[in-house]
């Protein structure tokens, strides 16, 4: 990975908000970027870094638990390749698990 990429995906790391959504009760990340382009819309929702639709809950509210897809996003950066090598070993793990559990 280029210099400028390792920077885009630190950037992306720390220009992000949580907010948990009314449908599923997970916590996502959502750009600066993407939560600034909903606000001067006036849409009140916003897509989150794993693609979500977020419909923010009160911010009173407790946080719901993180979401999964952001989380690994989020600590891998922008390298789709590696998220999905990552999402496959942890798929392989729990049939693993699995077969263990059965015998």
């Amino acid at each position: 990975m280029s210099d400028r990429g390792r920077r885009r995906d630190t950037e992306l790391r720390h220009e992000t908000t949580w907010m948990t959504c009314v449908l599923d009760r997970l916590e996502h990340a959502v750009s600066l970027e993407d939560f600034g382009a909903g606000l001067r819309l006036g849409l009140g929702y916003y897509t989150a870094v794993c693609g979500h639709v977020t419909f923010p809950q009160a911010l009173v509210s407790p946080h719901g638990r993180p979401c999964p897809e952001c989380t690994l996003r989020l600590a891998l950066g922008a390298d789709g390749k590696t998220a999905g090598k990552l999402r496959r070993l942890a798929a392989a793990g729990r049939r693993l698990r699995i077969v263990r559990r059965a015998q």
